[in-house]
């Protein structure tokens, strides 16, 4: 028996040493690492950047080969092979080169090339549409902006997930403290109760005075059941952002830490908060881009206003010998002889299309312009709101915590006078009652503190960085 004894304590002891202390530090660096919404939110940002790749791919040189060759009956009829490499550039000018060679006896005029072949060496030129600004910038120009966008999404679930994710932790570690401080008044009024029964069995006490202390055990024992609850509850919820290599964690194998940042301190006035928030909260970041967006979609909508005029022109070589030279007087100047240019135009009449996109984009801005007031001015209330909310709960922690130290001053004297016997069961309880009342009050105006000051960080965009 003696054996079994000793075992059921080992494992008792073991099963509350199992448990790893957890700060609010090291749990929201978890929850930003590990959290599957973090993950997600990483895989977007990640499809954009395969997005600005693509959108770069738009420039990517390529080589083109064509071959087209005829024979029947033992002619020749023709053989036409082209062969080009294609240069796209960022300023809208497309350089190419290239080597055709052409056969046969049958060929058309205009495919006939001298005998050693020709190269050519020549550029596309958009004149007026398409010069300073196309679409294929555009859609660079939109894959880059969309990466900040992502990026700042990123952050944004980082911070929303980071603050759901303290309150969780706040209110585990409020029931644990709370739990802790009536687990301790249960105890102290079982002591009491055995102290009571012995001095009435001594005749020392009347019976109604162990009715008194035994109503008080049970009282306890009530908001112990209470604190007990919520904090299994808490414990529960903490589940949802505990999360190691994919797998959720439970948090039965942790116990809340108090460490330093449980007790935060803010010197900036409520100015330096509203500055912060606006200049790093990540919704208004996101909007003021999405701005930038339709400034794109605008530019590319007055450039549909210019006329579409292409220049093609190509050098042209006998085989691989080119003879153009620069000096005009030269019968060979590079306009004069052994050169192939083009040029296309097409001019819309009534401009109606680009008109209607023109003035729709203009709609947009307005509609942004106005959204961009409204969540200023909402963002800017948020952070004075919560910046006056902890400013006042600071006050009211101190203020607890006075009253704490003078109420639990008067207990002690009361059981002073109560072992003195000048005093009456019902007058301890009340007492240690008020003093209780106190505490756990103090322990949750503390973690309501906490949760403005986190919120705080988070109308700043802090809590991601």
């Amino acid at each position: 028996m003696r054996i079994f004894i000793i075992l059921l304590l080992v494992l008792i002891k073991t099963k509350v040493f199992s448990q790893e202390p957890l700060s609010l530090d090291q749990f929201l660096h978890w929850v930003k690492l590990e959290h599957p919404a973090v993950k997600e939110a990483n895989q977007r940002f990640l499809q954009a950047q395969n997005l600005l790749l693509l959108a770069k791919g738009n420039f990517d040189p390529k080589l083109n080969f064509a071959m087209d060759r005829k024979k029947f009956d033992g002619n020749n009829y023709y053989t036409i092979s082209e062969n080009q490499l294609s240069i796209p550039t960022r300023i809208g000018v497309k350089f190419k080169a290239g080597y055709d060679f052409t056969s046969g006896t049958y060929l058309n005029p205009l495919d006939i090339k001298p005998i050693n072949g020709q190269a050519l060496l020549g550029f596309d030129l958009p004149i007026l549409q398409g010069l300073f600004f196309d679409e294929f910038r555009l859609i660079l120009r939109e894959a880059e902006l969309n990466l900040n966008i992502q990026k700042l999404g990123l952050d944004q679930v980082k911070n929303d997930l980071l603050l759901d994710a303290s309150k969780v932790y706040i209110d585990w570690y409020i029931s644990f403290q709370q739990k802790e401080v009536q687990n301790q008044a249960l105890i102290l009024a079982k002591n009491r109760l055995n102290d009571m029964v012995f001095s009435y069995l001594s005749g020392d006490k009347p019976n109604i005075d162990t009715i008194e202390v035994y109503v008080n055990v049970l009282t306890r024992a009530s908001s112990l059941f209470d604190v007990s609850l919520d904090y299994q509850l808490s414990a529960q919820e903490m589940g949802n952002y505990l999360w190691r290599n994919n797998i959720p964690d439970s948090a039965d194998n942790f116990f809340p830490l108090a460490t330093k940042e449980l007790e935060p301190e803010v010197d900036q006035n409520a100015d330096f908060w509203v500055q912060n928030t606006l200049s790093g909260n990540p919704d208004i970041l996101i909007l003021r881009l999405s701005g930038n967006q339709y400034q794109l979609e605008r530019k590319w909508a007055l450039e549909q206003f210019k006329p579409n005029l292409n220049l093609q022109f190509n050098a042209l070589a006998n085989g691989r010998q080119f003879s153009q030279e620069f000096d005009f007087r030269s019968d060979n100047f590079l306009l004069e002889n052994n050169y192939k240019i083009g040029l296309r135009a097409q001019i819309p009449i009534l401009f109606r299309k680009e008109r209607g996109k023109l003035q729709l984009i203009d709609n947009k801005i307005k509609e942004w312009e106005y959204k961009i007031l409204d969540k200023t001015q909402y963002w800017t209330t948020k952070a004075n709101q919560y910046f006056n909310a902890f400013k006042i709960l600071n006050e009211q922690v101190k203020n607890l915590q006075d009253q704490s130290f003078q109420l639990n001053t008067l207990f002690e004297a009361e059981k002073i006078k109560f072992d003195a016997g000048e005093s009456s069961v019902f007058l301890l309880n009340a007492r240690e009652q008020k003093n209780l009342e106190i505490k756990m009050k103090l322990i949750k105006t503390k973690g309501e503190r906490l949760k403005h000051y986190y919120t705080l960080l988070w109308t700043a965009g802090q809590l991601a960085k």
